[in-house]
Formats: C-alpha cells, structure tokens, sequence
C-alpha cells in the first residue's frame, strides 16, 4: 500500500485537538421570498441535513430565528442618494450588484459549519465577519482570478504544455499580434469576465475582427452596472469545426468537480464526480456555413438550448451520435480513452488549484470545499473523441427541464450531497481525518504526483497523518 507524500504538505503538523467529541451546529443560509417562504434551489437542502444529523450535527436554530428577524425589521442599504432604504428579503438572491448589509454583533451565532446556497454567493458577504469550522464556498475574489478563460490557459499550459495543445484550443488575447491569427481559420471571441454566452463573437477575416475589436472597444460589459468597456479582456480561441455531435448537435459537458482545503490539517483533495455530469446542447442541429455563424441556435450550446435533461455518461450511448463506426467494440473502446483524458485533465486542474491552495478560503474559514462546473466539448477529429477544456465555472447550477423538475432535482440532490459526504463530512466530522477521502473512487491526483505514472488510476491508499 502506497503512503501519501504530499498528506501534509507544507507543515509538519499532524493532529488538533479539534476532537470528535465537539458538538458541531450548522446553518443553511436560505433564499426567502417576500412571504417569508424559502425559494426554491436546484438541490435539496434537506438532504444534506440528513447527513449533517446523522453525524450527531444539528441545526443552530437560535441563530436562524435570530437572522430571520434580523432579515424582518433591520434590513436597509443605502442608495444612490446616500439614503437608507428598506430592501426586500428576494433581493438578497436576485441581484449581483447589490451591497449587502453585514450582520450586527448583537446577534451572537454559534454555527460552525456554514451552507451558502451556490448561486448566491454574494449571501457569504453577509456572514464573512463569522468565524466558521466548515463552509461551502472559497474565496471569490482569489478563485476568479485564478481560473479566469485566460489565466487558466496560462496556468495550465505552465504545468503540462504537450497536455495544452491537446485538451486546450489554442488561445491567447484579442491584442495579441495580428500573425497569431491565421485566417480563414475560425476563432470564436469570448470576453473573460462573460457568461452565459453573452457578446461572443465569431471571426475568420481580419475585417470581422477589427468589427469585433471595435464593439469590444466601445460597449460596456454587459453583465455589470458599469461603464468599463470590455476592450482587450477578451479571448480569441480557435473554433473547434468538427465537434462530436449529439442527435446532430453541438454539445458540451458540464462535469462536477470539488476542491476541499483544509488551514485545520494542512489537507488539499480533488475529487471528480465521473459518475453523473450533464449535457447540454444547441437547439439546432450543427451547420459550418459561415453563414450561420450568426445563429446562436446553432452555436451556443446551454441548458435553455436543450430539448431535455440529459446525463453524461447515462446519455452518452452508440445511438445519439452522427457519422459513427457502427462496431459498439471501437466506440466503447473511444469513450473509454476519452474518459481517462479527461481525468488527466481534472489532474491538471488539481495542481492548478493546490498551487494556489494557501489563497483558496477566506480568513474567517478553517475548511472549505466548492464545487465547480467544468465544461468540456469533445473534438471528434479523425473520430479521436478527444476532450477540449473550455471553462472553468465557479457556480455551476444544478439546473433542470420545467417538465423534470422533481425528479432531477431528487438525482442531483441525493447524488452531489452524497458525494459531498463521502469526501468532506465524514472524514472531516466523523473520522477527523480528511486524508480518508482519499481512498474515494472520485479522487483526482495533482498530476506533479501523476505525470510519472504511465496510466490514470487511483490507488486505495492508507492515510497518515505523518
């Protein structure tokens, strides 16, 4: 059995006396309406506190009724005149923009294990004054720099370059000399602040970028109230012509992907979830007429695009793909190298992240794990299935069809919490020993450890805290 050289890395601390003995209280950090009513969220939060109280951790409900009063009679901001107004309890959830009021000293909260629902990270400003055991969220600020579309593309390439102009399209800034583009090649402009598709350009002559550079140049960024322009952050990559297509769609893979860092024990893990991921697709079927290029019905591919809720691998079958080898024996044996490929580019991503590991969580915070999207499209060049990161997404939704709604929201729940207490809950809170969750079959190795190893595998390992 292997032992773990990097278990500590950077200390030679082995143990604390944070023992199983403390009684540890949690606190979901809800959405409400304006009845008072919890909002509906992607997972189910009743299912995580299922495992939380099977772990002897129940709920602060002092400090809940404390809060929500607190939300009742003292919510104000101030306005654009300098004025203090009442704000209405959904818009804690709803805007980007919004200055949230910290809570006041005089409500004492005892919870050390602190939930954030994800798509509404901007709560975590409510509570970063709290001092918390355990939380759900890393540092915005530092992540965001971090796996930005372009930072990303440098920080992967620094660590793996062969693995870069495999996994990766080349890319680099749209200020970049001009004989670094080679047109009539396709490049798709994507700004790196952008999400959700917003202002993506698509250009193959020099004439269409200098349009492109000029839009960029003059139109603020739209998913802000600011007036900055966008003008040079923003990325040319080369368009990927000859993708895998899904019932004669584009497509791309929303893989689920956890980082848990530990200033406690001194522990970073990574773990990929290969066993539920989603798809999502265009609404049209794929077309290179560059005369579609315009059509984002064509092109874009997100969760509104798609016709239905469909799973990666559940719904990666022989069936759903165009212009296949019939032989089931050759695609088997494809989707199989495609899925090691894309373990050793969550590899990358793990030593990314552990590189960074000492900036991953806020002051206030002694463990914290996230949970990031990872999207993936799937080049089928010579019908290679070859895997191309696209993104890194820091809140990646849990989203789901209208017509689905329950019974998605019951997969994605029990499976992600399921996970979640598999690799951080139970070795943190129970065993006290986060390296045990490395014996997990999700576990991804940073590949400083793996890149000698001439096959992705996971050894079951005997943890030590050494």
């Amino acid at each position: 059995m292997k032992t773990l050289k990097h278990a500590t890395r950077n200390t030679k601390h082995t143990t604390h006396k944070h023992t199983q003995n403390l009684q540890h209280t949690y606190f979901i950090v809800k959405c409400y309406d304006n009845n008072d009513t919890p909002m509906y969220e992607d997972l189910d939060a009743s299912v995580l506190e299922n495992f939380l109280q099977i772990l002897n951790v129940q709920p602060n409900t002092t400090a809940i009724k404390s809060i929500r009063k607190f939300d009742k009679e003292n919510t104000y901001i101030k306005n654009k005149h300098n004025k203090l107004v009442k704000v209405k309890q959904s818009k804690f959830c709803a805007l980007w923009t919004i200055k949230l009021p910290v809570i006041p000293k005089f409500i004492k909260i005892q919870a050390d294990i602190f939930i954030f629902y994800i798509n509404s990270l901007h709560m975590n400003k409510r509570y970063d004054s709290f001092n918390k055991y355990l939380v759900n969220i890393f540092n915005k600020t530092i992540i965001t720099k971090i796996i930005d579309k372009y930072n990303l593309t440098l920080s992967f390439k620094a660590i793996a370059p062969e693995a870069t102009k495999l996994f990766m399209p080349n890319t680099f800034k749209i200020d970049a000399p001009r004989d670094k583009f080679e047109f009539p090649l396709w490049y798709i402009l994507r700004p790196i602040d952008g999400f959700g598709g917003k202002d993506i350009k698509y250009v193959n002559s020099i004439r269409a970028l200098y349009d492109a550079i000029h839009f960029y140049n003059n139109n603020p960024l739209s998913q802000r109230a600011t007036t900055k322009k966008y003008s040079n952050d923003v990325i040319a990559s080369e368009y990927i012509t000859t993708p895998l297509l899904f019932n004669s769609r584009k497509f791309h893979l929303r893989l689920y992907y956890l980082v848990f860092y530990s200033k406690h024990y001194k522990v970073f893990n990574s773990f990929y979830l290969d066993t539920l991921g989603k798809l999502f697709t265009a609404k049209l079927p794929f077309t290179m007429d560059e005369h579609t290029f315009n059509n984002k019905d064509i092109h874009d591919t997100h969760a509104d695009t798609t016709d239905a809720d469909y799973f990666y691998p559940a719904s990666f079958t022989r069936d759903k793909f165009t212009s296949l080898d019939k032989d089931n024996k050759r695609f088997n044996t494809k989707v199989a190298n495609m899925k090691n490929q894309i373990k050793l580019i969550m590899s990358i991503i793990s030593q990314i992240m552990l590189n960074n590991c000492n900036k991953l969580l806020y002051n206030t915070d002694s463990n914290a794990y996230h949970i990031f999207g990872i999207d993936m499209m799937i080049d089928d060049t010579n019908n290679k299935f070859t895997p191309k990161l696209i993104e890194i997404i820091f809140v990646p939704g849990f989203g789901h069809k209208l017509e689905t709604k329950q019974a998605t929201q019951t997969l994605l729940s029990n499976s992600i919490y399921g996970w979640i207490n598999e690799t951080v809950l139970e070795p943190l809170l129970k065993d006290n020993n986060p390296l045990l969750a490395r014996k997990h079959t999700t576990y991804i190795i940073p590949y400083n450890e793996l890149k000698n190893k001439k096959h992705y595998e996971n050894p079951i390992n005997t943890p030590k805290l050494t």
